[in-house]
């Protein structure tokens, strides 16, 4: 049984490379239930790989110390600050927000300020200020005196925050409907101002679709595909998505789920390129990587922990979900469809669709229903059901947004009546299923369950392989 772990393993290093940094930085951040995958983990992975993965568990400890710091609250602070994102909230009194590093003599943090000003993103400030604890590593700084200027950087923080004004401006003007115009800014911004469409959004368990997310790098990938395979050969159209996805990066942000599709887009199109293909799991593993290196911090945020578990779980879950769910509604040949009655192949199509969006909807119910339960407390049923088909309408819209901006505003206003009709099932759900609460959910379980359902899966995944071998 070891043997195909390890066959598993070697397919997808980055995989393994990934999951071991992941775990070395909870633990290095004082999470000591990490250390149950990793010990879970170890005796299926290759024997003669051990002195590297115990390097890569072990090397976030005094990569961290050295680098960071990690204040307690109400510690006194001072340090040049620099912002990545900045974010104009106008609830009880309008004021800015500003996410992003500060460097002091102990080391850095990442941190959010506040500010009843506008300030210039890209410049460089002085701060002294209180340190608050916000989520996981992160901290909320209150300035005891105002931000002093230090020195202009280049950085895309103040265009990106001007583009995406411009674009909910167009949005607005073209969109008569104030409900579906908060709507599409938030599927075009990634940031939903309206509370009480947020709420309804998250009562159906589909308020991730408002989070710029594989979602949108996959179907804007897929549009700007379909688009280029036309007229360009292969490896020059791998080439230019490289430069959609980038500059889509650049327009939207460096948020975890952001920076995990576009590090795992990049790797495939370059296996294209180079004719070195990567499986999507090694690409996975690789985003998974990178993004601990470059942002270790942003391993303990919920959203990091979410956006992987869940693409993960996609990767791993989905086919021998969907292989168990063709007992009921079986998968059949397309000769064989197509030789029966135009309303039994409607039928047809119907119970396929079906079945794939279950699925898909179970694997990543399966893979997160632990994490939530230990964050937040609830699982919703509601979310099982809604994003069977709520993420898959919505898809419209947001293509619907990004043909608006290349051919002109009168597509938004098509855009604000299929959107307004589809927000009417937020607003008023045909049926609405019951929550399921834990008020405890120790995270040693959690802990547990994960390694052991990635195993099983894998375990999976290499017998079907075996057995196609076999059989050929």
């Amino acid at each position: 049984m070891k043997a195909m772990f390890v066959h598993a393993w070697e397919k997808n290093p980055l995989l393994l490379g990934g999951l071991l940094l992941f775990l070395g930085i909870l633990f290095a951040l004082q999470t000591p239930w990490a250390l149950a995958p990793f010990l879970l983990l170890l005796p299926f992975t290759p024997s003669k790989r051990f002195p590297l993965l115990l390097f890569l568990f072990l090397f976030p400890l005094p990569y961290l110390q050295i680098t960071h710091t990690f204040p307690s609250s109400g510690t006194y602070l001072e340090g040049k600050f620099s912002s990545n994102q900045v974010t104009e909230i106008d609830r009880f009194s309008q004021g800015w927000t500003y996410r992003g590093t500060l460097k002091t003599k102990e080391g850095k943090l990442h941190a959010t300020l506040y500010s009843p000003e506008p300030l210039n993103p890209n410049t460089t400030y002085q701060i002294k200020g209180i340190a608050q604890t916000k989520e996981g590593r992160f901290y909320r700084i209150k300035p005891l005196e105002p931000w002093r200027p230090l020195k202009r950087h280049i950085s895309l923080t103040k265009w990106r925050f001007e583009q995406k004004k411009a674009i909910g401006k167009r949005i607005e003007k073209a969109v008569s409907q104030k409900k579906a115009a908060a709507f599409l800014k938030g599927l075009a911004t990634g940031n939903l101002e309206d509370r009480t469409l947020r709420e309804e959004l998250s009562k159906l368990g589909v308020s991730h679709i408002m989070a710029i997310s594989g979602f949108h790098f996959a179907l804007i990938t897929c549009f700007f595909h379909l688009l280029f395979r036309i007229f360009l050969p292969a490896k020059f159209e791998a080439v230019l998505l490289i430069l959609v996805t980038t500059l889509y990066l650049l327009y939207i942000g460096d948020s975890p789920s952001v920076v995990r599709a576009y590090i795992a887009l990049t790797l495939f199109f370059l296996g294209q390129i180079l004719e070195r293909p990567i499986s999507p799991l090694n690409a996975l593993g690789g985003a998974l990587c990178f993004s601990c290196l470059i942002n270790p911090v942003s391993a303990t945020t919920v959203s990091f922990q979410l956006s992987f578990l869940a693409t993960g779980g996609i990767l791993l879950l989905y086919t021998p979900l969907d292989k168990t769910l063709q007992k009921w509604l079986p998968k059949l040949p397309l000769k064989e469809v197509l030789e029966k009655r135009f309303h039994t192949q409607l039928l047809y199509l119907f119970g396929a669709l079906f079945r794939e969006a279950f699925a898909l909807s179970l694997a990543v119910h399966l893979s997160l229903c632990p994490l939530l339960l230990t964050y937040f407390h609830i699982l919703s049923f509601n979310s099982l059901l809604y994003n069977l088909f709520f993420p898959f309408l919505a898809s419209f819209a947001l293509l619907l947004l990004l043909l608006g901006e290349l051919f002109g505003p009168w597509l938004h206003t098509i855009n604000g009546y299929y959107s307004s009709w589809l927000l009417k099932i937020s607003e008023h759900p045909p049926l609405s299923l019951p929550n399921l609460y834990l008020e405890t959910l120790s995270p040693w379980i959690t802990a547990l369950y994960l390694p052991l359902l990635l195993l099983t899966a894998l375990l999976y995944k290499e017998h079907i392989l075996q057995t196609r071998i076999e059989t050929a």
